[in-house]
């Protein structure tokens, strides 16, 4: 009998890319099994999703929601972290909020939120640590009609919490799941030794906005033209390598990348402090 028998293991290489896209959500938290058949490769371990903070011991999930470019298949994994804790600024002198269809604000009091937040007796609470990115994320890809007074997006936060996602993962596939626009980038070490495929956390668009993007030199909406000054915006918004300008996704130029190994500062409270 042969000392070595079994599968060989393959070994693929991805080519890193950057710019925009548009893409179908196909897995949400998958494990093992399932991500060895979305990525046609043999895993060694477990996905670790749950984990405890080293600093203050609070439960942490790690959100891994897979994409699948629609021109060409490629597939990009976008991670949220969510943190049990409530999301308060820097000197703690005000909470976020979170309302039922997953806007946020900041106030130092409920007596202080914008009339907009609560309109027509929509139900609201602190925010947790990620819930801002992951619900500007999710209304971006399920089209809930949000003008609604009856409308809903909620997802129970103490079942995420023990990393029970089948509330969302539910949606793929549904009524009302559609496409959307996504950012991909290059992120580099402190060190600049690893450079690594990252998509851009914090903004997306509904898919058919995407059709501004393939059209070079098209007008674009307001909405999409917030989204574009909001991913740019030299304080706040994306601190990755996505090239000069946004376009759309293209093979990734180490040579075009000249911050890489810089150290950047990004604002955990964000511009709406």
């Amino acid at each position: 009998m042969s000392a070595v028998q079994g599968r060989v293991r393959e070994i693929k290489e991805y080519e890193k890319q950057i710019g925009l896209f548009e893409a179908n959500i196909v897995a949400v938290n998958p494990s093992r099994e399932e991500l060895e058949k979305l990525l046609g490769v043999e895993l060694e371990k477990d996905p670790e999703y749950l984990k405890e903070d080293s600093k203050d011991g609070a439960q942490t999930l790690s959100l891994a929601v897979w994409l699948k470019e629609v021109v060409k298949g490629g597939l990009f994994k976008v991670q949220f972290y969510l943190k049990d804790t409530d999301r308060v600024n820097k000197d703690e002198t005000k909470h976020q909020y979170i309302n039922s269809i997953g806007d946020t604000s900041w106030a130092d009091s409920e007596e202080n939120l914008p009339t907009w937040f609560n309109e027509g007796g929509r139900t609201f609470r602190f925010a947790h640590v990620g819930e801002e990115e992951l619900y500007r994320f999710l209304r971006s890809w399920l089209k809930v009609e949000t003008r609604d007074p009856d409308a809903k997006l909620e997802f129970e936060w103490k079942k995420l919490m023990r990393g029970n996602v089948k509330e969302i993962s539910d949606m793929i596939g549904s009524v009302y799941a559609q496409s959307i626009v996504a950012l991909a980038t290059i992120a580099t070490s402190k060190d600049g030794e690893k450079e690594y495929q990252q998509v851009y956390n914090r903004n997306f668009l509904p898919g058919f906005y995407m059709k501004f993007f393939r059209l070079n030199g098209a007008k674009l909406p307001k909405f999409v033209e917030k989204f574009v000054a909001s991913v740019e915006d030299p304080e706040y918004g994306c601190k990755d390598f996505y090239g000069d300008s946004l376009k759309t996704l293209h093979s990734y130029n180490p040579a075009e990348n000249i911050a890489a190994g810089e150290e950047t500062s990004i604002s955990e409270d964000g511009p709406d402090l």
